[in-house]
């Protein structure tokens, strides 16, 4: 008989012992679910936070080339403005130097 009680003893151990890993895994399972849950929602967060600051930037970049061609297109009118003057100046010389 002591030897059916220690074995008796011994199984209802190993039962217990399953049953509380089991639920000490499933309590685990849900605590990470959790976890992963909150870093997921603040990656998120933070990838739309970098999306909204890259069309930000992307439409800083447009505005500022728009620009960049304009200021080029004065720069090229002022060349030729300068260009006639010159030639106007280097005819007045060669009128007076006559």
């Amino acid at each position: 008989m002591n030897v059916d009680l220690i074995a008796l003893v011994g199984f209802i151990s190993t039962i217990v012992g399953i049953i509380l890993g089991i639920l000490g895994y499933k309590k685990k399972s849900e605590t990470d679910i959790r976890e992963d849950t909150q870093k997921e929602t603040i990656l998120s967060t933070k990838l739309d936070y970098i999306s909204k600051n890259v069309d930000d930037i992307k439409l800083d970049l447009k505005s500022k080339v728009e620009r960049d061609a304009k200021i080029a297109e004065r720069i090229v009118k002022i060349e030729e403005s300068l260009k006639v003057a010159h030639h106007r100046i280097e005819d007045l010389e060669k009128k007076e130097g006559m």
